[in-house]
């Protein structure tokens, strides 16, 4: 849910580099895979941006696994 909402108040407040920000979450660039829009990027960096964020969600995990494995 806070996924789907984060996107949208970030361009609410209005503020540069959050829009900017919010335009490289997960939400978005799966948004503009989904649609086939070219605004703010095209397909192929909506994708790098999902692979991006795959990579460190995966890389969290395994650091907070290590550290907690015996």
């Amino acid at each position: 849910m806070v996924s789907l909402v984060l996107p949208e108040l970030v361009k609410a407040v209005g503020v540069g580099r959050l829009e900017t920000a919010g335009e490289y979450l997960p939400s978005a660039a799966g948004a503009v895979l989904m649609t086939g829009a070219f605004e703010p990027y095209g397909g192929g960096t909506a994708l790098t941006v999902l692979v991006l964020w795959a990579l460190a969600a995966m890389l969290g995990g395994h650091a907070v696994l290590r550290g907690r494995d015996a």
